[in-house]
């Protein structure tokens, strides 16, 4: 066995000849250390190439991805003019008198069941419709109608139909004012979001 000296610091050497640790195995930890340190180095470098090759792919992901949007939109704008609903039958006029409810009351109905279905897609829009195209005297009758159907979500327009033959008192009226009375008590309760 040889002894290792070599150009050590004093107290290092000492350590190596008390511990008796031959040279052999100093050198072979030694290049075992430097092969560990290149192959670390080498793996860094293989991390970094594949962090970089990825980054080009999430790149070339999001660019498909942009084009493919841009291609979406552009298909979509140069199909509007075939998907664009156009109405059948007019807008009802907006009710201003009770001598015209029954004629106007057809009319929103004939309106809702041609054109409704595309342009007011859901039971709230046909029947906040039917409230806009009513004069604001009308409109006071169906206030607590519009408070109880965003508070019970039955948003059924013909409710309103209803409420305009009882107040305005025509033959096809089949509701008594104690029940609206009621109904407007049993409103009081709920509060509105």
């Amino acid at each position: 066995m040889a002894q290792f000296t070599p150009s050590l610091p004093p107290d290092l050497a000492a350590e190596v000849t008390a511990l008796r640790i031959p040279l052999v195995e100093l050198t072979r930890h030694a290049q075992l250390m430097l092969r560990l340190h290149t192959e670390n180095i080498e793996l860094r470098a293989m991390i970094e190439k594949m962090q970089g090759e990825m980054k080009d792919n999430f790149d070339r992901v999001d660019r498909n991805i942009a084009n493919a949007n841009l291609r979406l939109r552009i298909h979509t704008d140069a199909n509007v003019h075939v998907t664009q609903y156009h109405p059948m039958l007019r807008d009802p006029p907006i009710l201003e008198s009770p001598d015209n409810l029954k004629a106007w009351i057809h009319e929103m109905h004939g309106k809702l069941l041609v054109d409704g279905k595309v342009l007011f897609p859901s039971a709230e829009l046909r029947f906040r419709y039917v409230y806009s195209r009513l004069h604001p005297e009308a409109q006071a009758f169906v206030t607590t109608q519009l408070e109880w159907a965003q508070v019970t979500g039955h948003w059924d327009y013909k409710d309103i139909f209803n409420i305009l033959k009882c107040n305005y008192k025509t033959d096809e009226c089949k509701c008594k004012a104690e029940a609206w009375a009621r109904a407007k008590e049993d409103l009081k309760d709920f509060e509105l979001e």
